[in-house]
C-alpha cells in the first residue's frame, strides 16, 4: 500500500500516525506489570490534547498547571544566561490551556494556589484522579523513588519551591514586564487567570466547609 502526500494530510491518517507514535513511546518505557496508571508530564502535551483524548477517551484525565505570566516570563534559564520562556510561548501555551478549562476530564490548577494551600489542592487533585490521600503524597520528598533527575538541573528532589513567586517585581525585570503587559492578548489571558484562580480557591473553601 502506497500513501500519497494527500493521505498523510487526512484526519484518518493523522490519527493513525499519532496512535503509532503514542504506542511506540509507551512501549519504550519500563512499566511494572502492577501499574494501574500511567502519568506523563510534558508541558507541550497541552498542544496535543485533542489527539490524546481521541486516542484514550474516558481513560484520560489531564491536570493543567496555570501560573501568573509575569513570574513565568521573568524566570531565568538554569543553564544559560537569559530568560527561560519567550513571551509568545507563554501566550500560546496559556491560550491552549484555558480553552480546556470546562472539560470534565481536565482540572486546571493555579500554581499560586498549590504553593499557598498545598494539602487542600492536593486533596482536590486526588479526588479528581479518584486516588486516595496518603502520607507518601504529603511527604513526597522522603518517599519518592526519583530523588535525582536531569530535569532537576543537578539538584536533588526538594520541597515545594515558593521563593520564585513575585520575582517579576524586581527592578531588573521592569522593561520586560512593561513589554509583556502592553500586549492586549496578555491582558486578556491574565484576567482569565485571575478568574480561574478565584473560582478554584472558592471551590477549596466549599470543600473545607463540607
Amino acid at each position: 500500500m502506497f500513501l500519497t502526500r494527500r493521505d498523510f494530510k487526512s484526519d484518518f491518517w493523522n490519527h493513525q500516525i499519532q496512535r503509532i507514535r503514542i504506542t511506540r513511546d509507551l512501549l519504550k518505557r519500563d512499566i511494572p506489570a502492577s501499574s494501574k496508571r500511567w502519568c506523563e508530564k510534558s508541558p507541550p502535551n497541552v498542544r496535543y490534547l485533542e489527539q490524546l483524548f481521541r486516542e484514550f477517551g474516558r481513560d484520560l484525565k489531564v491536570i493543567l498547571m496555570i501560573r501568573d505570566g509575569r513570574d513565568v516570563i521573568t524566570s531565568m534559564h538554569p543553564l544559560r544566561e537569559g530568560y527561560y520562556i519567550p513571551i509568545e510561548r507563554w501566550i500560546n501555551d496559556t491560550r491552549q490551556t484555558i480553552r480546556w478549562k470546562d472539560h470534565p476530564q481536565v482540572l486546571l490548577v493555579p500554581y499560586e494556589s498549590l504553593v499557598s494551600n498545598f494539602r487542600p489542592v492536593i486533596e482536590q487533585v486526588l479526588t479528581f484522579l479518584e486516588a486516595a490521600m496518603s502520607q507518601e503524597v504529603l511527604d513526597y520528598t522522603n518517599y519518592s523513588g526519583v530523588q535525582q533527575h536531569d530535569a532537576f538541573h543537578g539538584q536533588h528532589l526538594r520541597p515545594l519551591y515558593t521563593a520564585s513567586q513575585r520575582k517579576w517585581e524586581l527592578p531588573e525585570h521592569r522593561e520586560r514586564i512593561d513589554l509583556f503587559l502592553q500586549n492586549e492578548e496578555v491582558q486578556e489571558l491574565m484576567n482569565s487567570i485571575v478568574d480561574i484562580r478565584q473560582a478554584f480557591d472558592l471551590s477549596l473553601e466549599n470543600v473545607e466547609r463540607a
